[in-house]
């Protein structure tokens, strides 16, 4: 059985770019004459923003569900036993194994948590790696790491969101990092910096898709530790910046990446665990002297001369001190790097500014000014006279309410 909407929408998401797969309901398509218009001149309609450089590819629900039967066709006809693990059928040997790597690929699209078809495609992947020259494994893990990169950036939540998606993420990137590692030369480092910057890129874009992913969010502390135990302190710079940039413009209230900035900027944990994970993952990988990177103690910055702690709380005063931005995050985040001793002269701060002093007064100048009393435990305006302040009806009282609520209850933490 040929697949030929399969491999139509690999050859798109094979593209060396961000991707962004959007599913559309046929309803919609059939209501839309312009929608329907695109999709009749092409069978996946495709479009490059030069704004986000990113790549729009549009497919409807009806070939997301011939997708997945073509797919399902190849992989049944492989596969002789009933739970479909551990035999192939006789034939198995002469197939082609382009055929059954692709339909194992292309179902996840549609099951991402269908274990049969991820033991199937790690095994068809090693088969072509290993039936091909040295010289064109590149080409097929890039290949495969792209048309990934397009699943977990797709707006089909489940993908999207899928735990054995994201791992097999992480092993096709060690893979690639491992056969970069192994060719000594100036343009493998190039290639890798590249690789590094295509994978914040993948997260961050597939966080927007669908905020508050948690296996997103853990891929990426993965990298985080992974740059810092290799020395890639330069990369971490570039991840600052672009994470910086999502968390302003559309993640201010993404506390679990906030959480993960912090990580990158001041090592609050332990990343012990997520450089084991890397060794375990690189076990099949040793024979390419795969580098093994060892836990360093908590709290260590970068190094003597980067540390990017200080440069997170300068830029988180600037973005929000004299602001009225009510993001718990944001302000947790600031009052973490703020109250750490590495950022302290004595007891006074370098630059005279005390983040605790601060929020005592604003809590005091607004409770004093409005007569009330801020109860952090309902997150109520309490009258002096022990009514509750209904603040539906003075949205300016409610904006700076919801702020001065923030610092209350952020000194009411211990730092």
């Amino acid at each position: 059985m040929e697949l030929q909407l399969t491999s139509q929408l690999h050859e798109l998401l094979s593209r060396k770019t961000i991707k962004k797969l959007q599913v559309i309901p046929d309803s919609q398509i059939d209501d839309d004459p312009t929608l329907a218009d695109f999709f009749k001149a092409t069978t996946f309609p495709n479009f490059q923003d030069p704004n986000t450089n990113t790549l729009d590819i549009l497919i409807s629900k009806k070939q997301l569900v011939k997708i997945f039967i073509e797919c399902h066709k190849v992989i049944d006809d492989h596969i002789s036993n009933t739970d479909g693990l551990q035999h192939f059928s006789r034939d198995f040997i002469n197939s082609d194994l382009m055929t059954l790597y692709s339909a194992t690929l292309g179902i996840w699209l549609v099951t991402p948590e269908e274990h049969r078809a991820l033991i199937l495609n790690e095994s068809m992947l090693i088969k072509l790696l290993s039936n091909s020259m040295i010289s064109e494994h590149q080409d097929t893990l890039y290949r495969h790491f792209e048309i990934l990169s397009g699943y977990l950036t797709s707006t089909i939540a489940k993908t999207n969101k899928s735990s054995s998606l994201w791992l097999y993420f992480k092993k096709t990137l060690i893979r690639l990092f491992n056969n970069l590692s192994s060719v000594h030369e100036q343009s493998s480092n190039t290639a890798k910096d590249q690789l590094f910057v295509n994978c914040i890129e993948t997260i961050l874009h597939s966080i927007r898709s669908h905020p508050r992913n948690y296996y997103a969010g853990s891929t990426l502390r993965f990298l985080i530790a992974v740059l810092r135990h290799s020395g890639e302190f330069e990369m971490l710079r570039i991840y600052y910046s672009k994470i910086l940039t999502y968390l302003k413009k559309d993640g201010l209230n993404d506390y679990s990446i906030w959480l993960v900035f912090l990580q990158l900027c001041v090592n609050v944990d332990s990343e012990e665990y997520f450089i084991a994970e890397y060794n375990r993952l690189c076990e099949p990988h040793k024979k390419n002297n795969a580098p093994e990177w060892h836990n360093v103690s908590k709290n260590r910055c970068f190094n003597n001369e980067v540390n990017l702690g200080v440069v997170l709380y300068q830029d988180l005063k600037n973005l929000l001190v004299g602001s009225e931005l009510a993001s718990y995050s944001a302000w947790y985040v600031f009052t973490f790097v703020s109250t750490r001793s590495d950022f302290h002269d004595g007891k006074h701060r370098k630059d005279g500014f005390e983040i605790l002093d601060f929020f005592e007064e604003q809590v005091a100048v607004f409770e004093n000014s409005n007569n009330v009393k801020i109860d952090t435990k309902t997150a109520q305006l309490v009258s002096s006279d022990g009514g509750i302040v209904d603040l539906s009806s003075d949205l300016l009282l409610q904006e700076k309410f919801n702020l001065v609520l923030i610092f209350k209850r952020l000194l009411n933490k211990s730092w």
